[in-house]
């Protein structure tokens, strides 16, 4: 399994830029297209963009931890979507 840098992740706004960094690494840049007018619009949506993908660690984790729960309160079509989102974080080393 590949791995990915650790989290936690952080949303940084700096220098009009929004980015997603860690203690250990840049992650990404959110890039703006489009006119300047549209800027606002444009920090509302990467904002909350940024801050999905700074969630990805933690949540990654808190799937993992669900499904050792092993109960028979998970119900099955939440532990197969929950194995289908890890394994969209988690791309196989080949």
């Amino acid at each position: 399994m590949s791995k990915y840098t650790p989290g936690p992740w952080k949303v940084v706004f700096e220098n009009n830029k929004l980015r997603v960094d860690s203690r250990r690494a840049y992650i990404c840049e959110m890039v703006q297209y489009g006119m300047v007018e549209q800027k606002r619009d444009y920090y509302k949506h990467e904002e909350t963009n940024a801050r999905l993908i700074s969630a990805a660690p933690e949540l990654l984790e808190l799937s993992k931890q669900v499904l050792d729960l092993h109960s028979k309160d998970i119900l099955v079509s939440l532990r197969v979507s929950l194995r289908q989102a890890i394994a969209k974080a988690e791309v196989l080393d080949k």
